[in-house]
Formats: structure tokens, C-alpha cells, sequence
């Protein structure tokens, strides 16, 4: 069979298998996931593990999940932890414990009394948002000063990621190879980009340990809700959601019925990567060209448009590899070393751009070319500026890149479930997709625009 006659053949299985998933959907509602309808951010997901943790907590399973937890490989041999519960060994989870420099910790569970002999199993919870300037350094020194050796500090990203330079240097983290360690939402399967944290990876994820509690637990109604957990870990993270369990079902049965088949299917699964990086270059230069269109359009921003600049990059499918750009030659530029990065270096921009693999988690907002950190003088007062001028205007929370920054909704940030409907919107040169982007980055730039003009812009342009 010829890879034509393969992928004819596999075709019509699928379509076959779709009817299934409909039918099954009517029945039983087969794609339902309770957590479509809760709240998915950072805060509504360590509300999940922290309650999960706490023996105290609703779920009515006492110490059954923590102990789980602190059983996985890679954790269990850290540390020679209390047993939860035993000879009446209290345990407090903490939600945004706040550290003694003002930061706040997402989960810390306590184990043991008040005084200086407890433990510390201490979680930072990092499914979106990047790291903030010496964080993971600042919550190490504080747990130290607090517990001495007695701490483990969980960082939980998407995939596997180390925290960034910018949180903790690598140089800094390998005295704390004891007391740090690496817990994925969900196993990267193209494997980690960066080696060194190899030793601080365990080697299981967030959704293993949640598999072993349901496999543990006894009540269905909870039992129900970890499998939606579980699902929702595998789509959000490891890119699942592009085909039913059906539909995978009959392409393993297809792929499996003689060699031929199994080696194109081995060649397809191998170039999906190079797939999704080419039709997101093919979807981001229309997009950039439609947005550029739509802005010029806007009444307000005409007189402003010869000296507009836009610009798109796709480097990859990893954190911030991908995005589209917007900034004016005349805006004033900030005091900085250039580096490598794709658009205008030292200039205010409106940026799209994505914040985790895949691309996924999508953000769009005002974008300094230096963190608000590293600023110094009439850089600092300009952003500070800035960024009242910002908030004011849309009431939204700033980082130390970027004055206003825009999560998008859960439906429109995830990019690597849809590659089908990118390719399809790209064919078809428009659909829901694009034009939600347009419009949201048309509006974006109508409001920022001239606020941004008005600090940073050319005397007697307004």
C-alpha cells in the first residue's frame, strides 16, 4: 500500500469512528469534562491539589492522597518525611502562604507541630504564567530560613521546563539539588529541551499521581472527578484533544494490520512537530497581514500608520517561540543590550505571543523590551508611567515585561489541539479563529496606541 492508499483508507475508518463519537456523545456525553465548566486558571488549579493534599479537606479520603504524593519516586527518597496523621502529627495546607519578602507560595503543606522540628512539602504551581524576577530563589532562601533542611519546594510547569535565569540561575540551583524538584502537569513526549534539570525531574507527573489516587479511591463521585482531572491534564498539556479515543482506537487497529502501514505511520507520528510548526508559520504571517490591515483601518490610528512596524516569528513550538508584533519608529526606545530577540528590541510593542509549548496559552498585551526590574532612571519613571496610564485604561494585571498583559480564553490560547483548523482557516484565508485574533489585537492597539503616543511618542504628534 502506497501512502496514498493509506491515508484514503485511514480516512474513511475515521470517519466511520466520528459517527461513533456523536453517537456516544448523545448517549453517554462522552467528551464532558466537569472542569470546561470550573475555573482553570493558576489559582482554580492549586485550589484542586491543595484540597487533594489536605487531609481535612471534603474529598473525605484523609491522608490517602498526600501520602500518595509523597510516595512517588523521586519524592520518597528526598526526604525521610513524617507519616501523615501518625502518633497525631497535625497537617496544615496553606494556600498563598506569604513569605517574609512580601511573595506569596501557592500550596505549602506542613507536617508536624509549629516548632522547628515540622516538614515542608512546598508546591509553586506554573501551568501558564512565566516566572517572576528571583522567585524560585526568594521561596528556597525563605523555606531555608523557616525549615532548615527540612523542605522540598515542587515546581510543577506543563511539561517539564525548568525555571527560568530570570527566577533562579542555574549556577544558584545546583546547591539545592535536596530541596528542589520538577513535577510536570503532563510528560513532555518529544522529551525535555534543556538537560541540566535532569536531575531534578522525578519521574512521574502530576497526572500519574492523580491516576494512582483514583485508582485508590473507593467513591465514585470523586473517582468521576479525578478522571476529568486526568483528562483534562492530557489535554491541556500533552496535546490530546485533536482526536477522540475512537478515532485513536482505529488508527492503532489500522496502523497495526501490516508493517507497511505501521512504518507510514511511524513516518507521520515523527514529522507532527515539523507539521505544527508549519502550518502555525503558514497561520501566522496571514494573521499578521490581516491584523496590520485591520489596524490601519481604525479612524483613530490612520495618522499614526506610515510609521507603524509589524512583524510575526515562529521559532519553534516551545515557551514564547511564537508571535506577532506591533510598535512605531518614533516611540521612544529604552536603554538596553540587544539580544537575539525577533522583533524591534528597544521599543514599546503591542505583542501576541505564546507562553507554553505547543504554542499554547496564548497572551496578548503592552510589551517592554526590558524588564521593569532592570530599569534604571528615566527608563523606570517612563514605565511607571506607563503603567498607570495602563491599568486605567484596561484594568488588567501588569508583569515585569508588560505593562498590561491578557491571558485569552481557554477555547482561543491553545493552538496545538487545533492545527486541523488553522491549516483549515489558512486554506480557506479566514474563519473564527483569525478574526477573533484580528479583532482582539485591533482593539488591544486602539486603546494602547495612543496612551503609549502620548508617553512615549514624538512632541506635537498628538
Amino acid at each position: 500500500m502506497d501512502n496514498q492508499q493509506f491515508f484514503d483508507a485511514l480516512g474513511f475508518r475515521l470517519d466511520k469512528a466520528e459517527e461513533v463519537v456523536h453517537e456516544l456523545d448523545r448517549r453517554l456525553a462522552f467528551r464532558f469534562n466537569v472542569l470546561m465548566y470550573l475555573r482553570d486558571d493558576e489559582l482554580g488549579l492549586s485550589r484542586i491539589i491543595a484540597d487533594m493534599l489536605d487531609p481535612k479537606a471534603c474529598h473525605g479520603q484523609g491522608t490517602l492522597f498526600l501520602k500518595l504524593f509523597l510516595g512517588m519516586e523521586g519524592l520518597k527518597h528526598r526526604r525521610e518525611w513524617p507519616e501523615p496523621g501518625g502518633n497525631q502529627i497535625p497537617v496544615v495546607v496553606t494556600r498563598e502562604r506569604r513569605t517574609s519578602s512580601g511573595r506569596k507560595i501557592d500550596i505549602t503543606v506542613q507536617i508536624g507541630d509549629s516548632d522547628k522540628n515540622s516538614y515542608c512539602l512546598a508546591i509553586e504551581n506554573k501551568p501558564y504564567d512565566a516566572d517572576r524576577p528571583n522567585q524560585i530563589k526568594d521561596y528556597l532562601d525563605y523555606l531555608k530560613g523557616e525549615y532548615c533542611d527540612r523542605f522540598l519546594l515542587i515546581y510543577i510547569p506543563p511539561t517539564g521546563q525548568g525555571p527560568s535565569e530570570n527566577s533562579i540561575t542555574k549556577r544558584e540551583l545546583e546547591k539545592w539539588k535536596e530541596e528542589f524538584a520538577i513535577m510536570p502537569y503532563h510528560e513532555d513526549p518529544e522529551g525535555p529541551e534543556d538537560n541540566f534539570f535532569d536531575d531534578y525531574r522525578i519521574p512521574h507527573s502530576l497526572a500519574d499521581w492523580i491516576k494512582e489516587c483514583r485508582k485508590n479511591c473507593e467513591v465514585d463521585r470523586l473517582r468521576w472527578f479525578l478522571g476529568d482531572t486526568i483528562a483534562f491534564c492530557q489535554w491541556k498539556f500533552g496535546g490530546q484533544r485533536m482526536t477522540s479515543s475512537p478515532e485513536r482506537d482505529e488508527t492503532a487497529k489500522f496502523a497495526l494490520k501490516n508493517s507497511c502501514n505501521l512504518k507510514t505511520a511511524r513516518a507521520v507520528y515523527d514529522s507532527w512537530p515539523e507539521v505544527t510548526k508549519q502550518v502555525c508559520e503558514q497561520f501566522l504571517k496571514e494573521l499578521c497581514s490581516r491584523i496590520e490591515t485591520s489596524v490601519k483601518e481604525v479612524a483613530t490610528l490612520k495618522k499614526f500608520a506610515d510609521d507603524m512596524e509589524f512583524g510575526w516569528y515562529c521559532n519553534g513550538i516551545g515557551l514564547y517561540q511564537c508571535g506577532i508584533w506591533l510598535n512605531r519608529q518614533g516611540w521612544t526606545p529604552y536603554q538596553m543590550q540587544l539580544t537575539d530577540r525577533p522583533y524591534s528590541q528597544s521599543l514599546t510593542s503591542i505583542l501576541l505571543e505564546n507562553q507554553s509549548a505547543g504554542p499554547n496559552n496564548w497572551g496578548i498585551g503592552v510589551h517592554s523590551p526590558i524588564g521593569e526590574s532592570e530599569m534604571n532612571g528615566e527608563d523606570k519613571n517612563r514605565r511607571k508611567l506607563l503603567n498607570d496610564k495602563l491599568a486605567d485604561a484596561f484594568g488588567h494585571r501588569k508583569t515585569d515585561h508588560c505593562p498590561v498583559w491578557l491571558t485569552l480564553p481557554r477555547d482561543k490560547r491553545d493552538w496545538a489541539p487545533r492545527v486541523l483548523d488553522l491549516y483549515q482557516e489558512y486554506e480557506n484565508q479566514g474563519g473564527e479563529i483569525m478574526s477573533y485574533y484580528v479583532d482582539r489585537f485591533t482593539e488591544i492597539a486602539k486603546k494602547a496606541i495612543p496612551i503609549i503616543n502620548d508617553i512615549e511618542g514624538p512632541k506635537g504628534d498628538n
